[in-house]
């Protein structure tokens, strides 16, 4: 039977692989922002990831590249937190085994 330690090392890492994907698929979606009006088109109709961005950074660091893209400053900050924040988990759930 898993201790709590266990357990709760493994629900820390389960968070941190959530977290990982979250923060590569936003930093695929930045890259491709960038390159392509198509996708800030298509971005635009959905709204839900920009819904989702905290106040405090939304908007922010919003620049048009290029490649007729535009640079999306806030994703990206989301992206590195988030990427930080599964750096975190991991390192406390490996000092919880």
């Amino acid at each position: 039977m898993p201790s709590g330690g266990h357990a709760a090392s493994t629900a820390l890492r389960l968070l941190a692989v959530v977290l990982r994907v979250s923060g590569i698929l936003i930093s695929a979606l930045v890259v491709l922002l960038g390159l392509s009006p198509r996708v800030s088109t298509l971005l635009s109709s959905v709204g839900g990831i920009i819904s989702m961005i905290p106040a405090g950074v939304s908007g922010i660091l919003v620049y048009e590249t290029p490649f007729e893209g535009i640079f999306r400053g806030d994703l990206a900050i989301v992206a590195a937190g988030l990427l930080v924040l599964d750096w975190i988990l991991t390192k406390a759930s490996t000092s919880l085994r």
